[in-house]
């Protein structure tokens, strides 16, 4: 059985960007988050402590943003990637990052990033 808990439209603030106006306050950037699980011990106990706690992720998130001043949204999805890889037992995580405010005539820029415990395993050891 493959399920999901999921956060959409996490605002979070951060210090991102390579152009120095972009380097001197935080700005807003706006997170998704998919992560594969499965919920049927959850659905049977309903007891949140067999469950992937999406406050418990939203705030870890939170704090890898507040504490960061990466250049790249890369590099700040990586963090918040391997963080919550070090801190849960989760095996597939899907993670948009969406920059809302950098380009007046989009919507938003960002990237998707997708990682599963192997992959996350194969890094620690390279």
């Amino acid at each position: 059985m493959k399920d999901t808990v999921f956060i959409q439209g996490l605002e979070l603030s951060t210090i991102i960007g390579v152009y120095d106006f972009e380097r001197n306050e935080k700005q807003r950037v706006i997170v998704d988050i998919e992560i594969a699980t499965d919920l049927s011990k959850a659905s049977e106990t309903d007891n949140i402590d067999d469950t992937v706690d999406y406050g418990h992720i939203a705030e870890t998130l939170s704090q890898v943003a507040s504490n960061s001043r990466f250049q790249l949204l890369e590099a700040l999805g990586k963090e918040m990637l391997d963080t919550l890889f070090s801190y849960y037992p989760l095996k597939t995580v899907s993670l948009t990052i969406n920059k809302p405010d950098i380009i007046s005539n989009a919507k938003g820029v960002g990237v998707i990033m997708r990682r599963s415990k192997a992959d996350s395993d194969k890094e620690g050891q390279a």
